[in-house]
Formats: structure tokens, sequence, C-alpha cells
């Protein structure tokens, strides 16, 4: 979720109406002393004093909460925008500037808050140096690198200061005829100009090989809710021609009704529409940051490494709070919510519940200490050195420019003392999913025939006749580019589908028909056709023709005692094709996670799962000659779309 929205916290919060818009809010403030958990530390703070508490489903409640006094002496402008990131920021400033007894306070930090979410004007208030700072998601500084970095170490080089988060709330809502992203060719797309979306689109086309170039966009003013209706959204509802849009969480639950939904196309739904990708599930697509310039981190390090504690220190707070607001309610929370609903003219515009608000938040992916480790380590393949890369790619991709420039990093020393004591610099990498749930997600999904739908991309390998073995010699190619993708789809697990050939199974299934006078055979030898009760049988439909197993009189030798009678049963046949297409696939299974232990490249067993589709569906039903038959013995690698109850809970993404 983007765009500007967020004002105002001082000694009182008052709050919005919600039919005639938000009314402004004053400012809450925390003590700075607060410990990470969320707990007021003893005598340094007053209590909160709600006052009005009642439940409303359309407007957050009123509260008192502490407040301070502005610091003294001139602050650092400071860049916000619209995100979830924002609401710690608020929460650890007390407001809109720093005011006395609050996190950024114990640092020694004064800043006031300035709306960014207009991305030129911040980057005139930078170059005219009314802030040091710049606040966007990593890849749009692509537009501007180049000006302000004509030279290394250039006064106005923008420096990645630190990662505040990975985005869970940015989506491709497609119509209901593109269902896979190798469909984007050729599709219409819109999406904001200079926007967070430009590069979430250049990296997903990029999974399947294809350039900005291979798609038409669509290019809006704005993300959402533009006073013109020149938005993604509202260009994808009100033009047929435009195929997909993209749409922060609000606007995707609009036009689809919900991430795993589709539009019915009532109450501003789209007919048909889909989430086709979204950073829900490919977490690595949209980092959000701070970046400082060259000339104020040489001449004050200090305030950037402080700047960098004082923020980890809230969303620490502002964490504990969600859980609390999460498991019996907190009232410092839904002051906080409240807060962050009235900030700007396009917050306004939205109005959002309380639970709009909270949702947002919880849209936002926190890094920590150990995700901005983790971001700067050269190894990290979708860490600085991918992004400042993918950056200059796009730069090119768009036409800014042609020069390349490595966007350059702060390198804030995270084993500074003053890091000393984060929960978020404990955090250690565990396994993404619940191994049994997305077991029981997948073959739900393969049972019903409901996988293609919930598959975002897939690509296959294929197998010969009885091979028992995968090597990477043979391999390499296909687990190269199961790592890769496993590396940005993080919350999705990659599903190792085996097939089997079907030829033995549709010989048997007409031989055992015709003989019973089931299924009618006309037409000469390799022409035949086939048909039941006087209606065709269609050979390229698998669901028709492997739904005859179950026939009366095909399947009579089941439970024969004669074992060679119950080895010819179809439904065995059909049983043994998928235990052995299973086996096929686990062994792919452990030869890919074998190949990636040998290039050092990390691999979460948990996203690895695999399922055994044998013979229900084939590429060519009744292969009719052996050519045929092997494009069906394969392996496919897909991207799936799970319930989100198959993932680990995590308050931090790594």
């Amino acid at each position: 979720m983007r765009n500007s929205r967020m004002i105002l916290f001082a000694m009182t919060l008052a709050l919005a109406s919600v039919i005639g818009g938000c009314e402004k809010k004053e400012e809450p403030a925390q003590n700075g002393n607060q410990a990470a958990q969320g707990a007021p530390a003893q005598g340094q703070r007053q209590e909160a004093t709600p006052a009005q508490v009642e439940p409303a489903a359309a407007a957050p409640v009123q509260a008192k909460l502490p407040g301070g006094d502005v610091l003294p002496g001139e602050p650092i402008n400071l860049g916000y925008i619209f995100w979830g990131a924002e609401i710690p920021l608020f929460w650890g400033l007390g407001g809109l500037q720093t005011h006395v007894g609050t996190i950024f306070a114990e640092y020694g930090l004064n800043f006031k808050l300035f709306p960014a979410d207009d991305t030129a004007a911040q980057i005139a208030k930078y170059k005219s140096g009314e802030t040091p700072f710049l606040r966007m998601t990593f890849p749009t500084i692509n537009r501007y690198l180049a000006e302000l970095c004509p030279t290394p170490n250039a006064d106005l080089c923008p420096e990645k200061a630190f990662v505040l988060t990975l985005s869970a709330g940015d989506h491709l809502v497609c119509r209901d005829k593109i269902t896979d992203i190798k469909q984007l060719k050729g599709a219409t797309v819109s999406i904001q100009k200079a926007g967070p979306h430009e590069s979430f689109l250049f990296d997903i086309l990029r999974d399947v090989n294809l350039k900005m170039s291979d798609v038409t966009i669509v290019w809006a003013n704005g993300i959402s809710n533009d006073p013109k209706k020149d938005d993604p959204p509202n260009h994808l509802r009100d033009n047929a021609k435009v195929d997909c849009a993209f749409a922060v969480s609000p606007d995707m639950a609009a036009l689809t009704g919900g991430l795993t939904s589709k539009g019915s196309g009532a109450e501003g739904s789209v007919k048909g529409a889909h989430v086709l990708v979204s950073t829900a599930d490919r977490r690595k697509s949209i980092p959000d940051v701070y970046f400082v310039s060259h000339k104020f981190n040489t001449t004050n390090r200090d305030t950037v490494t402080k700047f960098a504690a004082a923020y980890t220190k809230s969303v620490e707070q502002v964490t504990a709070l969600r859980h609390d607001y999460e498991n019996k309610g907190s009232e410092e929370m839904r002051a906080l919510l409240a807060f962050a609903m009235g900030v700007n003219d396009v917050w306004k515009g939205g109005c959002p519940s309380e639970t709009d608000t909270f949702g947002l938040l919880l849209d936002a992916s926190f890094v920590g200490i150990a995700g901005n480790v983790e971001w700067d380590d050269p190894a990290n393949p979708t860490g600085h050195k991918y992004f400042s890369d993918l950056t200059n790619d796009l730069a090119a991709a768009l036409g800014v420019t042609t020069v390349r420039v490595d966007v350059p990093s702060a390198k804030i020393d995270w084993a500074h003392s003053v890091f000393n004591g984060f929960a978020s610099g404990n955090v250690k990498r565990t396994a993404r999913f619940n191994a049994e749930a997305v077991q029981a997600d997948i073959e739900k999904l393969n049972q019903t025939g409901a996988i293609g739908e919930n598959t975002m991309l897939s690509f296959v390998a294929y197998f010969l006749e009885n091979q028992v073995e995968f090597n990477e010699g043979q391999y390499g190619a296909q687990f190269d580019d199961v790592i890769k993708l496993a590396a940005k789809y993080t919350r999705a697990p990659i599903v190792i589908r085996g097939h089997t050939d079907t030829t033995l199974l549709v010989s048997m299934i007409l031989k055992k028909g015709m003989a019973t006078g089931l299924v009618k055979q006309a037409g000469t030898p390799g022409n035949f056709s086939y048909s039941i009760d006087g209606k065709p049988l269609d050979l390229a439909n698998a669901k028709q023709v492997l739904a005859l197993v179950h026939q009366p009189g095909i399947d009579d030798t089941r439970d024969d005692p004669d074992p060679s009678r119950r080895a010819a049963s179809p439904s065995r046949v059909a049983e043994a094709a998928t235990a052995l297409s299973r086996d096929r696939a686990n062994q792919v299974r452990q030869s890919l996670i074998a190949y990636a232990a040998k290039k050092g490249a990390k691999l979460d067993e948990s996203q690895i799962t695999v399922v055994g589709a044998g013979a229900s569906d084939p590429f060519i039903v009744k292969p009719r000659s052996p050519d045929e038959a092997a494009k069906n013995r394969r392996v496919e690698f897909s991207i799936v779309r799970v319930s989100a109850e198959a993932a680990t809970a995590s308050d931090y993404e790594l």
C-alpha cells in the first residue's frame, strides 16, 4: 500500500468522523525509554486515559495519550510516505516532529516530517538542501541516480541508509484470461508512473524472460483514489483494453474480493478479476528504504546510525502493541491507528476504518537488524547488489538513462553498541512453511483440479522411461531457476509435481470399455474415433477419459484373487502411476536440495513440496508415438499460492 496519508501526534489524540471526512488528530507521544516489548518503563510515563472508548465498525475510538513539547532547536526535515512502515516512525517521534520523552528524543534526534509521496517534489527538496534524506522504495531511485551521483562520492549521491520493510500489500490484478505470468506477453498493463510498481512489473517479467517492451503500458498519475480516476484500479474498471492493473491491498480487495477470490462484477469489482502476482507471495519485491546523501553521511555518521537505532526500537515497540491489539485490544494501538488515519488529503479521501489502517501495518514486513545485516551480505541473492543491478536495469529499460551507477550504501555498522539488546538483532532464519499444512493444501488443489488456477508460473523438466536419477548435469538449469525464484517468492511454496505416461492406462480403459460395450470404436487404424452412449468421447479430455475407470465393468478385476488379473485393473494401474510420479518428484526434490547445498545457495527445504499427479494431467491423453508419450513423462515446477495458515508466522522478514 502506497501514497501519501498520515499526520500529527502531540499531547492528545482526537478522532475522525467517518462520513464527512477525517478530522485532524493531535499528536500522541510515548516515552522513549519504554521497553522494546512495549511495557512502559516504571515511573517514566503517565498511563493513557482513554476517552469515549466505544467499538465502531467504520471509525477509530477517541483516546488521549501522554504528550510532550516539541524538541527545541532546528529540526532535520525527513520525508514520510503512505505505508505501514511509517506507523512506527510516528510512534517513535510522537507525531510529525520529535517530542520530548519519545524514542527519537532519547537518541538526541530532532526530526520534522514532511509528506514525500510526490517523488519529484521530494527530490527537489533534497537537491535544494532542505533534507539530506530520501524516503522511497529502493528501485525508485533509478530515475534520479545518474543525475544525483555523476561521480562516486558526489555530495548528493544517495546512499542506502537502511531498509525498513518488504511489502506484502502490492498486487498485480488481471482479468480472467490471464492466469500465468507468461501470458503477460502482449498484455496491456496499467501502472503508476515513477511509482513503486515499476520495478515490481519489471522483475516479474524477468521471471519468465520477458521485457518491458513485451507489454503495453498505460501510465497512471496516481496509485489509488486519484481525483480524476487516473489510477490503475480505475483504469481496469473503466477501460476494457486494460488487461491488468497494479493495486494496493484495499483496491485489490475491491477489484477481486480478496487475495484468492475473483471479482463478481458487482459493487466496484471487475468480473473475473483475480490476483496474478502479489508481494504477499513474492515478498522480495519492494524494499522500502531511507537514502541519505553522501555528504551528510560523511559528516554525520553518528546521526544516521542513531536514526536506524531509534527506528528499530520504535518498530519493536509497535510490534509489541500489535500483538496486544490482536490478543486483547490495545488502546495505545487503537489511538495510534486513529492518528494515522488523518494524515493528509489522499488518506482522508479514502478515510479507511481502523481495520483497514491496521491492515496497512500488517502489509509491512519489517526486516529489523537481522534483515539489514542480511541485505548487506554480498552473497544475498536478493540483497543490496541484486536491487542495485535491478535499479540500473530498470532505468535502461524505461529509457531514463544509459549510465549505470551502483547504488552506494551508507554502511551502517550493525554491530555497533547502539544496537545492543534489540530483539530483531537475534532473529534467526527458520522454516517459512508448515510442511503438513502445505502438503494438505497442495494435495487438495491437485485432487480438485484447482492447482492450475493457483499457479503463478511453472516450467517443466522431462525424464526418460524408468529413469531414477536426476543429476545436475541434466537438470542444473532447472535447478538454478528454482533456486533463483525461491529467493524471490519466499512466501509461496514451489511444488514439484510428477507426471507419468498415460499410454498403458488409456489403452486398458478403451479395451475394457469396448469389451463391455460401453465404448464404441469407429474408423480405421490410425484414425479411430470413440463414443459412449452415442456421444463422442474426446480423447483430448483427460478428465472425461480417466473418469471411465470407475464405470461398471471397466475395473472389474480390481479385487480379483488372481494377482495377474488384479494387476490389470485400470484403477490399480492409475494408483501405481500416482505413486511412481510422487517417488520421482521426491527424487527430483532430493537432487535439487543436494545441488543447492553444493553451490552454497540458501534453500528453505520447507518451501519445496512434492505431489504425484500420476496420469491425471497429461499433455497428450492418448499418445500415438514414443515422442508423444515422452511429453507426458515430466516433472513440473510450479509456484503456487496456498493459504496463509500454511506459512509460519514471524515478526521479521529474512
